[in-house]
């Protein structure tokens, strides 16, 4: 009898550490996310789903202390795979030329492989993937990746692969950004 009440305390021990654990991680990458989202923000404007008008960001520019403004959508597209599922892919809606200074990427620096920096922001096709987004759909630059957007299958081009780090960690790497 004392035996089986060792073994129930212990079997009770490992499984209240095991979920302190698994909480503390989901905690950690949650945490994780936010911050590559934010990078160097310290300040959000937010309207849920409404959004904001662009109007806004002038008026937010020009109040003393503010260094950049740059707005930011966040949306879910489904890539349809192979086998049949579908990947749920965030994607990040950004001014690419000003955007730059507040999260963790750079069109100038190594951050991201681009093949043609013109053709990425004037083409409102482009979108920058995660190497290992890259890697999993085997995609490289210049290659079409349909999306189901909200408002049905989208054609993308890829135009740019995000190297890790920064942003690229937010929500497993499942990220993309296209240009606003």
């Amino acid at each position: 009898l004392s035996l089986l009440t060792v073994l129930a305390i212990a079997t009770s021990v490992a499984l209240a550490t095991g979920l302190e654990m698994a909480t503390r991680s989901v905690q950690a990458e949650l945490l994780r996310t936010a911050d590559s989202l934010a990078g160097s923000s310290q300040l959000e404007i937010s309207a849920g789903g409404v959004g904001l008008p662009e109007s806004l960001l002038e008026q937010i520019e020009a109040i003393d202390g503010v260094g950049v403004a740059s707005p930011m959508l966040l949306t879910t597209f489904r890539v349809p795979l192979p086998d049949g599922t579908r990947l749920g892919l965030r994607v990040l809606g950004v001014n690419l030329l000003s955007d730059r200074e507040v999260r963790g990427y750079s069109l100038e620096q190594s951050d991201v492989e681009i093949r043609d920096q013109l053709r990425l922001i004037s083409q409102l096709d482009s979108i920058i993937v995660t190497r290992e987004l890259a890697e999993r759909l085997d995609l490289e630059l210049g290659d079409p990746l349909v999306v189901n957007a909200p408002s049905g299958p989208l054609t993308t081009v890829v135009r740019g692969i995000l190297k890790p780090g920064g942003v690229a960690d937010a929500y497993g790497s499942q990220i993309a950004a296209m240009d606003v």
